[in-house]
């Protein structure tokens, strides 16, 4: 990860850095700006140049997104986040000065340190944070409810979605969105029972609800509550 620049003529961008990327990815996301997708180990001091020369479809690319009235937007950063699903709030703080974009977490405090005070790394910091935490909370919890109803997932992977609460793939993966630790515990038992779920019946056939309303005798309450939960997400979040 590195942190964002704002250069003449060039737009403020944020860079992330994806060992899986063959090439640099552009993508302009509403609300958030342009972004640029990097190969791990990649030369950043060849971005401006290589930005400029797609500098017209940039600047055209920002211009159609504020028309949509989904312009870049400054987001105020959280003092402290509230991992509801843990019943644990997490105070937050920032220093700058920092040689390198990190973050210092414990229990219940965690400190973002980056170069400057650029809003974007630390965002970019608090959503790396939040899936760290995710492998910390959700999948030992998620491993506890496995095994006390007697299924077994392959493997665990915590993302951060914005219209999926998790996901089981046929190869019986389980990924779960980070921000399930952040709405109420029952709504993330549910999510987490329902993809655990999926893995002794891979649908939402009759067989699928019967076998969740067993372990959740809630599950329609729930099912009905969870999509009422995206409203609540901090602002932050993407």
């Amino acid at each position: 990860m590195k942190r964002s620049t704002s250069l003449t003529n060039l737009p403020p961008y944020r860079v992330r850095e994806n060992p899986r990327a063959r090439r640099i990815i552009l993508k302009v996301v509403p609300r958030v700006g342009l972004t640029v997708t990097v190969p791990k180990g990649f030369d950043r001091s060849r971005l401006p140049e290589l930005l400029r020369m797609r500098q017209e479809w940039i600047d055209k690319a920002l211009r159609d997104m504020e028309a949509r009235g989904k312009g870049p937007q400054t987001p105020v950063l959280p003092d402290a986040v509230d991992l509801a699903a843990v019943e644990r709030t997490v105070s937050v703080s920032y220093e700058t000065g920092s040689s390198r974009t990190e973050w210092r977490d414990d229990s219940d405090s965690v400190v973002f340190a980056t170069p400057d005070s650029s809003v974007f790394d630390r965002l970019m910091l608090l959503e790396d944070w939040l899936k760290a935490r995710g492998r910390r909370h959700l999948v030992p919890w998620c491993r506890e409810l496995a095994a006390q109803f007697g299924v077994y997932p392959k493997k665990y992977q915590i993302r951060l979605q914005k219209s999926r609460w998790g996901s089981c793939s046929m190869k019986g993966t389980l990924s779960l969105n980070a921000k399930l630790l952040l709405i109420p515990r029952p709504a993330a038992r549910y999510v987490l029972l329902h993809e655990l779920c999926h893995i002794v019946h891979p649908n939402h056939s009759p067989r699928f609800w019967n076998l969740l309303q067993q372990w959740e005798p809630e599950a329609q309450k729930l099912d009905r509550y969870i999509d009422s939960c995206w409203r609540d997400l901090p602002a932050w979040l993407p």
